[in-house]
């Protein structure tokens, strides 16, 4: 992590009030590692995810001008007016339709957004009938809540030979979205979001859905790891297996990043299972008993039960969900008084109060400054070279984002 000063600077860009936003296309950077590995974030090969990023849009606006989603202007660039961080809703009913350009090419953002990246194997512009990796639009009633308008997709490739793609067993498919947010020790993310039905099919596997970063400002921002640039960074991850069934993953990496990545300096105190290498694989029985949290079985009635391990179908099947996340960073460097709690559908399933966001010797101008939805993947839900590309991904849409810099009072 850069050292303070740097932060400094970097906060100031974003409390600029008022100015314009420009769009930067064909800006393109070549990362070392981007988003590499899920859970364990040396799990991807050095070069597996070395394809450029694509455009990036400076992100000049921001007096907390995260802008709602509206029309774009003759020439491609945002025409919304600022909006205060307090309350930020980002809606996608009046984006226009908007995808990824190419398999490794990000191409103009859509209105609402400051920086993408993609890297996949299938992509509509050279593979009939794919997906691209995150798009935005209303292509079927099931992606959208309410089941009209539009919301934001993302998709994830299964690993396979198909074509003799992903015969390294790599991470196949990279897609996300970062909002820009101005710089706060405190956030707050509410969102609507759906697993498209028949998700789950076996075999296990993991994938990035939703994370809340401090950028640094400097290189490239799809470098993660030790070495890369934001930290302290929270990811939520959707994982399952047949033996242990689906589970709540929660990614922990503090700051200073080079030295204190996986939040071990200090130790995060209260976790309700334990963390390794600042991840923590949650259950949705036995972890969240303690606080009485009842969560419907989609496929039973009733709700789970309190013991042993249940299903993606018991737990989100095809309907939609509203997930809400709450940091809170801590007081000084080292200090076990920072924050994260975690609802599903209104049921508080983690409430920790003794992290260290800044550990020991890291830097406490390192705030939250961004949102990201999407991210890549590990799932072997089709392993068969015979079948069709289509039936090689599966996506999951989201809708409704609200993002403040604290708690509401009625949620």
């Amino acid at each position: 992590m850069l050292q303070s000063q740097v932060h400094f600077v970097h906060s100031l860009a974003f409390t600029l009030p008022m100015l314009l936003l420009s769009v930067v296309t064909g800006a393109c950077r070549a990362p070392a590692i981007a988003d590499a590995g899920i859970i364990d974030d040396s799990a991807a090969p050095a070069d597996a995810r070395s394809r450029p990023d694509g455009a990036v849009r400076d992100s000049a606006v921001v007096d907390g001008a995260v802008r709602d989603s509206a029309s774009l202007d003759g020439d491609g660039s945002c025409t919304l007016p600022p909006r205060p961080f307090s309350n930020i809703e980002l809606k996608f009913d009046r984006n226009p339709d908007w995808q990824t350009q190419g398999r490794d090419m990000v191409g103009p953002l859509p209105c609402g957004f400051d920086y993408g990246y993609t890297d996949e194997e299938w992509h509509p512009s050279d593979v009939l009938d794919s997906l691209p990796s995150i798009f935005i639009g209303g292509r079927s009633p099931d992606q959208v809540f309410g089941g009209t308008g539009k919301s934001l997709v993302a998709t994830y490739e299964s690993l396979s030979t198909l074509n003799g793609l992903n015969s390294n067993g790599s991470w196949p498919s990279d897609g996300f979205l970062t909002i820009d947010v101005i710089p706060t020790r405190e956030i707050y993310v509410r969102f609507r979001m759906r697993f498209q039905d028949g998700f789950y099919t076996g075999g296990g596997g993991a994938i990035k859905l939703f994370r809340i970063l401090s950028y640094d400002g400097s290189g490239s921002r799809s470098k993660f790891g030790g070495g890369g640039n934001t930290s302290p960074l929270y990811f939520f991850d959707w994982a399952s297996s047949d033996e242990f069934g689906v589970r709540q993953k929660h990614g922990f990496r503090c700051d200073d990043q080079a030295a204190n990545y996986y939040c071990e300096n200090p130790a995060i105190g209260d976790a309700p299972r334990s963390v390794f290498r600042g991840d923590m694989s949650g259950n949705f029985t036995s972890n969240v008993e303690s606080l009485s949290a009842r969560i419907p079985d989609l496929v039973n009635g009733g709700f789970l039960p309190y013991s042993g391990s249940v299903t993606h179908d018991q737990v989100y099947g095809d309907v939609w969900h509203k997930l809400e996340f709450h940091l809170v960073q801590n007081g000084s460097p080292g200090a076990l008084d920072g924050e994260f709690q975690f609802w599903l559908d209104g049921q508080l399933l983690v409430d920790m109060r003794q992290i260290a966001w800044i550990g020991t010797g890291g830097d406490m101008n390192a705030l939250w400054n961004g949102v990201a939805f999407g991210g890549n993947g590990k799932y072997s839900f089709n392993s068969n070279p015979a079948d069709s590309v289509t039936l090689h991904e599966r996506w999951v849409a989201f809708d409704d984002v609200v993002i403040r810099d604290t708690l509401p009072s009625v949620r």
